[in-house]
């Protein structure tokens, strides 16, 4: 913004009152709005985030310093240009009519002096009028309920495992016996297997005594063993096997 565009511009000398003191009213009317104040404080504890000065550095004029005093500058013109009175930025900041004009005109003529400035002051100016529209007490008190909602959900969620687990377990259910149909059957599919399995026996078997002749080839001897294991396995399977063949019946 250039300072010829800047509506409040001319009100930062020291001679003459400032250009409110027609709308000043009586100093028993001089009330500070609630809101209005919050507002100023939100927008110090934003430039305060940004400047990383502490927010009373800020609106204290006897402890900010020159970090403090530049910010509370730009403050009073931020003020001025949402519509605050002077006197109401005086008793805001804690300082008298004279001090508010001389504070916004030395940061008006420092715009005029660095031009370059003007851009970054609109942008903290954008940054303000954005952080200023966000309800933070509603963004916080619908974030918090969430978070107390998620953990009573989870509290919830813990005592009902308690709960299950304290809960008497349910016997076992008890095997029912098979019938005659179903012992025949299991009875003749171990047949049919275990005529496959003898049948398997009697070729390893073969493949064994090669591999024990005189002259056998490696690959004879590696069929031996693997032929060996092969046995090994088929008669633990062949045991299973007929002791279910000769189940008694039901």
């Amino acid at each position: 913004m250039a300072l010829a565009d800047n509506p409040i511009a001319t009100i930062g000398h020291n001679g003459g009152p400032p250009l409110d003191d027609d709308k000043l009213p009586p100093k028993h009317l001089r009330n500070l709005d609630i809101e209005r104040l919050r507002k100023v404080e939100k927008a110090a504890k934003l430039l305060s985030a940004l400047f990383k000065v502490a927010k009373k550095h800020i609106l204290e004029k006897r402890t900010g310093g020159d970090a403090g005093r530049a910010i509370r500058r730009f403050l009073i013109y931020y003020m001025r240009s949402l519509g605050y009175p002077v006197w109401e930025c005086a008793l805001i900041l804690e300082l008298n009519r004279k001090q508010i004009g001389q504070e916004e005109g030395a940061y008006i003529n420092m715009l005029a002096d660095f031009p370059e400035l003007d851009k970054e002051a609109e942008r903290i100016v954008t940054m303000l009028d954005a952080g200023l529209d966000v309800d933070i007490e509603a963004f916080l008190s619908i974030s918090i309920q969430e978070i107390d909602r998620d953990n009573q959900q989870r509290r919830d969620d813990k005592e009902h495992r308690r709960v299950e687990r304290a809960k008497p377990k349910p016997p076992p259910p008890v095997k029912k016996p098979p019938s005659q149909a179903e012992i025949i059957q299991a009875q003749s599919n171990a047949r049919h297997r275990l005529a496959v399995l003898e049948a398997e026996v009697s070729i390893h078997l073969s493949v064994i005594r090669e591999a024990a002749k005189p002259g056998a080839t490696k690959d004879q001897k590696r069929d031996g063993s693997l032929a060996a294991d092969s046995i090994e396995k088929a008669h633990a399977e062949i045991k299973k096997l007929r002791k279910v063949v000769k189940a008694p019946s039901v």
